[in-house]
């Protein structure tokens, strides 16, 4: 009888247990940034380089790391999970603050809401902190029935684990866990191999989980779907990055992506001329692309080169060799030169009379250890810099020009710079039209846009094209009638939606450039595949279609123009946009501002009846 008691009391305790942390309720990170800012003063910590909040398992902290040693030098439990309140602190009251001091109280709190973090800290359980990743797994991997976004979470918290055994790219490793690796590829024991399978798995395994619970769950980068499907390549591109390339391969299965994705990775890898060096920046432009080169061998001669992996030692190198049918990124630095942290940073020292500098100078220049400089009078730490923010590159052709406005730039953007002045342009250079392209460094006046990428050409932008780059009409016309598959676009998902704003940016450029040049009948058939492929049942219409209403109005085909004008109307009078139902995006829709343009576009071509059933008045018209 007590033997069974006990047995029962154990198992009550055990459910109890298993069952505790979900019940976890935590309040969201603007209510924690608002309580903190309405309340306390950041001048106790002015003289530390970083506050940051942090989610733990015992609640809200606010925590001040140096920025030199990286060392945490003050950790306060602000809103405790056991006592469900908010705890009062030593730290300075904002009643007893200037008005000026209120100013940047106020700029402080503003900015941690803009914060990008903000919503990865509000759907896991705890983040923000070196091992967060651990204490998620610890507490919620033996629990059932997890909810959706913890279930994601737990799966983003396996995810993390693994990579974090290779790097400490996110910045929340623990280091005594960390592999110690040598330099070079193939470079994990079978051990360490092994190890980081295992949570490389259990985050696919729980993504495929949530996928077949929720198939419509959507994340932050895409569906549920191309988030599993990410986490495959993510796994081949690490296993490529620091074994080998057949030890990858092992991580790939047929089918990932859906046909959306498929496509888009083509149409991409598409826009390249043969043996391009394409530099893309996020997931949508780097997983799905490295994936059908890889499973399919479509298209592998182009190199692609994530621009954010680029500021990391271990992936630049192993770029040095050919990967399938690419040939090597051209890169002066040795890898000694760039190990660690060695040219993280590089300044941009603004010197008097200065003339241009050749990028083969600036690496030549940026590559003698001599060269250093000191920040500035607070942050005395020495770095690499270059004496001048003018820069040139000597081409086939000419020499071109640019001056960036920054006072430093990173290693990836160092590598750019070692590319360009390797290739002097003689192999082409993307940038991904989705991702970074170059403006840090202003040299956007020589991209061309071509589609779902921009090229860098050595002619400057013309005074009549577009305020961005160079159009090829041409080239852009025939990627989007002739070249680009289309296999998908029926079935996108709400994110998927949002990569389509890249599609919908290159029809309106080429619109724009095709009633300019009065070229009616390429414009009639641009316009009429644009509502073909992209009609508002699979994207709403809104601010691009303005361009494709005045477009139908410029060919008489009044009628067609009046349609889509309608739909529209329905769209800005009960603010119906692309990102509905997206909780983490920011609503960018500006109704206001779209109810100017398409006044204006009426008005302009006498259609006054349409702009009286416009519930939304604009303020004002052009």
């Amino acid at each position: 009888m007590y033997k069974y008691l006990s047995i029962c009391i154990l198992l009550l305790a055990n459910t109890i247990a298993c069952t505790s942390h979900s019940n976890k309720k935590f309040p969201l990170f603007d209510t924690v940034v608002n309580e903190f800012y309405s309340i306390y003063s950041p001048d106790p910590i002015a003289d530390a380089s970083e506050m940051k909040f942090e989610k733990k398992p015992d609640g809200w902290h606010v925590t001040n790391r140096d920025y030199t040693s990286g060392k945490t030098v003050s950790d306060i439990l602000f809103w405790s999970e056991k006592r469900d309140k908010f705890l009062e602190l030593n730290l300075k009251k904002t009643s007893e603050n200037t008005h000026e001091n209120n100013e940047v109280n106020i700029n402080h709190r503003n900015e941690a809401l803009q914060s990008y973090d903000k919503r990865n800290y509000n759907f896991c359980p705890y983040y923000g902190y070196s091992g967060w990743d651990k204490d998620v797994i610890r507490d919620y991997e033996n629990e059932n029935n997890l909810p959706d976004s913890t279930l994601y979470a737990l799966g983003r918290a396996y995810s993390s684990y693994a990579g974090n055994l290779l790097n400490a790219n996110s910045g929340y490793q623990l280091f005594a866990e960390r592999f110690e690796l040598p330099d070079g590829q193939s470079c994990l024991t079978q051990e360490q191999l092994e190890l980081f399978r295992k949570y490389q798995h259990l985050a696919i395994s729980t993504f495929k989980k949530l996928r077949d619970i929720d198939p419509n769950f959507e994340t932050i980068i895409g569906s549920i779907d191309t988030r599993y499907s990410n986490e495959y390549v993510t796994s081949f591109l690490d296993l490529r990055t620091y074994q080998n390339e057949n030890e990858a391969k092992k991580e790939l299965i047929p089918g990932l992506y859906n046909d959306f994705m498929i496509s888009f990775a083509k149409n991409m890898l598409n826009s390249c001329e043969r043996n391009a060096i394409l530099f893309v920046h996020g997931d949508s432009d780097t997983f799905p692309l490295l994936y059908v080169q890889a499973q399919y061998g479509f298209r592998s001669d182009v190199l692609v080169v994530n621009l954010s992996l680029l500021q990391t030692d271990r992936y630049i190198n192993s770029l040095r060799t050919k990967i399938l049918d690419a040939e090597p990124l051209p890169i002066t630095f040795s890898p000694t030169q760039i190990k660690g942290e060695k040219r993280e940073f590089i300044l941009i020292k603004k010197a008097e009379n200065q003339t241009p500098m050749d990028l083969m100078d600036v690496i030549s220049f940026v590559s003698n250890d001599n060269n250093v400089s000191d920040a500035d009078a607070v942050i005395t730490n020495k770095y690499p810099f270059i004496p001048t923010n003018e820069l040139s590159l000597k081409t086939i052709n000419n020499t071109i020009y640019w001056k960036t406005k920054a006072s430093y730039f990173c290693k990836n953007d160092l590598m750019v710079c070692d590319v360009l002045a390797n290739t002097k342009l003689n192999r082409p250079v993307y940038f991904s039209a989705c991702g970074l392209t170059g403006n840090f460094f202003n040299i956007t006046n020589y991209l061309q846009q071509e589609g779902l990428v921009n090229k860098i050409i050595s002619a400057p932008k013309k005074e009549d094209d577009s305020e961005f780059a160079n159009i090829n009409t041409s080239l852009l016309f025939t990627n989007l009638m002739k070249k680009y598959d289309w296999k998908g676009m029926d079935k996108i998902t709400k994110n998927e939606k949002a990569i389509c704003s890249a599609y919908r940016n290159n029809f309106q450029i080429l619109i724009s450039e095709l009633m300019k040049k009065e070229q009616t009948d390429s414009l009639k058939q641009i316009l009429d595949k644009y509502i073909e492929i992209m009609p508002d049942n699979v994207v709403h219409f809104d601010m691009y279609t303005t361009s494709v209403i005045l477009g139908y109005y410029k060919i008489k085909e009044i009628e067609k123009g009046n349609k889509i004008a309608k739909i529209l109307i329905h769209n800005i009078n009960n603010k119906i946009d692309n990102n509905e139902g997206l909780t983490y995006y920011r609503n960018d829709s500006d109704w206001d501002s779209i109810s100017i343009i398409l006044t204006n576009i009426l008005t302009t071509n006498g259609q006054n009846d349409l702009i009286k059933t416009l519930r939304c008045k604009p303020k004002s018209t052009y």
